[in-house]
């Protein structure tokens, strides 16, 4: 058990960001490259709960990774 990526999303706020799973936290999280910051997108007791949130991240990625909705809120 570990961390899990489940891929990229690329260009939000200026940012690359990795979608990863921790199988001990339960956490799913994406990971900014260049800002390293990490927004918490909800949690996951398996897998393949986490894999499909990861596949909301990927179609509709400005949901989930809107930093400035964030931060304002």
């Amino acid at each position: 058990m570990g961390t899990f990526p489940f891929g990229w999303v690329r260009g939000i706020e200026k940012d690359n960001w990795q979608i990863l799973w921790d199988s001990h936290t339960k956490a799913v999280y994406a990971k900014g490259v260049s800002s390293k910051r990490v927004i918490e997108i909800g949690q996951s007791s398996s897998w393949v709960d986490a894999k499909t949130i990861a596949d909301m991240v990927h179609d509709e990625p400005e949901v989930y990774l809107n930093l400035s909705r964030l931060e304002n809120s």
